[in-house]
């Protein structure tokens, strides 16, 4: 899945912070900040204490793609377990929980993104997702499967 930009833009892309849990730590020799330079964004705090956001460092041509969401990909079956709270949790959900928490990355569940099929993205945790969870970004894609960003 890609993000798209639907105008010329310099932008900055500010992720809402959804709870008031800690957010997890994003280490600078993570893939998500490692990802953000190689795509031209800078992950930093976003003004008025909305978490962390993706902020453009080139200009923007419309149409471009900024990158591609990525992450652990979950069946439905481990996002109810580890996150909805749906269903009871295996030796190996308690082996990822103790992962993440060991790492201090986030168990919230807030940077799911559904696939269809009972697949998920998420994109929680910094070592293995791209910078692109800290955009927001559109509640539909299109034909193509890209989440369009506005030009600001």
């Amino acid at each position: 899945m890609h993000l798209r930009a639907i105008g010329a833009a310099f932008c900055s892309l500010g992720a809402p912070d959804a709870s008031d849990a800690p957010r997890p730590i994003i280490p600078f020799n993570s893939f998500a900040h490692q990802s953000s330079f190689r795509d031209g964004f800078e992950i930093q705090p976003a003004p008025g204490g909305k978490g962390m956001g993706a902020f453009s460092t080139v200009i923007i041509a419309k149409g471009a793609t900024l990158g591609e969401y990525t992450g652990e990909v979950l069946t439905r079956k481990e996002v109810e377990a580890r996150y909805w709270g749906t269903r009871k949790e295996n030796k190996h959900d308690r082996k990822w929980r103790k992962s993440r928490c060991q790492r201090k990355q986030g168990i919230s569940g807030d940077y799911l993104f559904d696939m269809g099929n009972d697949l998920f993205i998420d994109g929680e945790d910094a070592d293995v997702s791209s910078w692109c969870r800290f955009a927001n970004h559109a509640d539909e894609l299109n034909d193509e499967g890209e989440m369009m960003l506005p030009a600001m």
